[in-house]
């Protein structure tokens, strides 16, 4: 029982700080240049598909 009670707490301890800043990384920076890098990937990727 105590190995699920552990990975838990790990898992609850990592969603927050995760969460904790990611929110705060938001709060100065832009999400801009990913949602660039986000078409292009996806227009690769029907390129891509398209040639197969």
């Amino acid at each position: 029982m105590w190995p699920i009670v552990a990975g838990f707490l790990a898992a609850a301890l990592a969603g927050f700080l995760s969460i904790h800043y990611l929110l705060r990384y938001l709060r100065q920076y832009s999400l801009i240049p990913f949602a660039y890098y986000v078409w292009a990937v996806a227009l690769l990727s029907l390129l891509r598909g398209a040639l197969l």
